[in-house]
C-alpha cells in the first residue's frame, strides 16, 4: 500500500492509503475534491455577506432608473469579481505562502493573476451563460400599471 498525504487548503491535512497504483486518479481527484468543499463554503459566505452587497451598492450609486441593463451587469459583475478576486487571493496567498516578508507582493502577484482570469471569464463566459439559464427558469413578466 502507498500511503499519500494531500495538504488542502488553510492547513487541512488529509491521509489518503491507496491499495493500488491504478488508483492515482481517484486520489488525485479527492485530492482535488475534498480541499475545495471548506474553500467553496468560505467563498460563499463572502460572495452572500460581504462582496455581494458592496457590490450591488456600489453599483447602484453609479446608476439610477434610466441606466441601460447592461451597464448594471456590467457594473455589478466588476464589483463582484474586483471583490471576489481580492478576498479569495488574499486567502489563497495566506494559505500557500503564510504571513511572511513579501507577502504583500505575492498577494499582489496573485490578485492580478485572478482578476486577470475571473473578468474576462465573467463578462464573455459565465454571466452570459448564468443570465440565460436564470431568464429560462424565471422569466419576466411585464408590469401592468
Amino acid at each position: 500500500a502507498v500511503t499519500l498525504d494531500i495538504l488542502g487548503f488553510i492547513g487541512f491535512s488529509y491521509r489518503i492509503e491507496v491499495q493500488y497504483l491504478n488508483m492515482d486518479l481517484i486520489v488525485y481527484y479527492l485530492g482535488v475534491l475534498i480541499p475545495f468543499v471548506p474553500i467553496y463554503c468560505i467563498a460563499l459566505a463572502i460572495d452572500w455577506f460581504f462582496v455581494g452587497p458592496l457590490a450591488k451598492n456600489f453599483a447602484g450609486k453609479l446608476t439610477n432608473e434610466n441606466t441601460i441593463f447592461i451597464k448594471k451587469i456590467l457594473l455589478i459583475s466588476f464589483f463582484m469579481v474586483t471583490g471576489m478576486s481580492l478576498c479569495m487571493s488574499f486567502l489563497a496567498t495566506i494559505a500557500e505562502y503564510g504571513l511572511k516578508s513579501g507577502f504583500i507582493t505575492m498577494f499582489m502577484k496573485t490578485e492580478l493573476k485572478n482578476f486577470i482570469m475571473a473578468f474576462p471569464l465573467q463578462i464573455i463566459l459565465v454571466g452570459p451563460i448564468a443570465r440565460f439559464i436564470f431568464f429560462k427558469v424565471f422569466p419576466l413578466e411585464p408590469i401592468n400599471a
